[in-house]
Parts: C-alpha cells; sequence; structure tokens
C-alpha cells in the first residue's frame, strides 16, 4: 500500500512539475493543463532579426525615451537601457491600445510585430502595426519595427 501511495505521489510530482514547461519541450500538456501563452510564444529563441534590431538600437536610440511594446522583453533590448537609453513610462492601455499622450515628440518605439516571420501568440496584446500611421520607420526586419515620433 505504501509502495502504491509513493509511486502515485512521485507520478503527481513529476507530471506537475513537467506541466510547467512549454508543450513545444514536452508535447501535450492535456489532461494536467490546458493551452497557454507559454505554449505559443517561443520567447527564448533568438536569431539574425534579434541580433540585428538590437546592434541597430545600440547607436540609434542612445539618449532617447524608448517605449518597448514587446510583449516579452529579451535581454538584449533590456541590454539598451544599460547604455543611456532611457526606459518609458507605460505607452499601452490594458486593451492593448496605444497611449498616443504619453510619446513624446522623438521618443522611439520598439514593436514587435512577429516573431520568426510569423503571428505569435497574444499579439492583439500589442497596437496593429497600422496603429503608428505617422511615425518615422527608423528600422523594420518584419520582426521588430523601430519607430520615431515626430
Amino acid at each position: 500500500c505504501i509502495r502504491i501511495v509513493s509511486t502515485i505521489f512521485i507520478v503527481l510530482v513529476i507530471s506537475v512539475s513537467l506541466s510547467k514547461l512549454p508543450s513545444y519541450i514536452i508535447g501535450q500538456t492535456t489532461p494536467i493543463r490546458g493551452q497557454t501563452e507559454i505554449d505559443e510564444h517561443i520567447f527564448w529563441r533568438l536569431g539574425n532579426n534579434d541580433y540585428a534590431t538590437s546592434s541597430f538600437m545600440a547607436s540609434t536610440v542612445y539618449n532617447k525615451t524608448l517605449h518597448l511594446h514587446l510583449l516579452i522583453k529579451n535581454y538584449m533590448v533590456l541590454n539598451l537601457f544599460d547604455q543611456n537609453q532611457m526606459p518609458a513610462s507605460n505607452s499601452i492601455d490594458l486593451t492593448g491600445k496605444l497611449i498616443d499622450s504619453t510619446i513624446q515628440r522623438g521618443d522611439m518605439i520598439l514593436l514587435q510585430d512577429q516573431s520568426w516571420g510569423m503571428d505569435y501568440a497574444l499579439r492583439n496584446r500589442l497596437p496593429a502595426k497600422n496603429t503608428y500611421y505617422g511615425y518615422n520607420v527608423l528600422y523594420d526586419n518584419n520582426d521588430y519595427i523601430l519607430f520615431m515620433k515626430n
């Protein structure tokens, strides 16, 4: 009886531990849990677009206010704040709409429009690309777009 209870307990602990990992690592997660945002947004993968964006921004946004319109901020973008770029207050409301009044003339906005050239989970929590009509596009590699307010 103790062996059975111990075995069940071990299986439960392993199942719960694995269920915290994304489905693209462990496979099917049901019936332990349903689909979550971590399953659809591959935040840990970095590629040429990420490196090229941060490299471009290192010189372009120096001493500028930078608004990050990203769901998950990777370390390369966050590292820019160690190089004298100034983080901005939140310029997106809870419904994903742009709060234009928080963005001043000359401010930079980095939008992650796609991930690896594809739409990604919960992209609708950020403003649509056409919301930035009238802003200057300084950089666009399809995944990231860097805007500047006129």
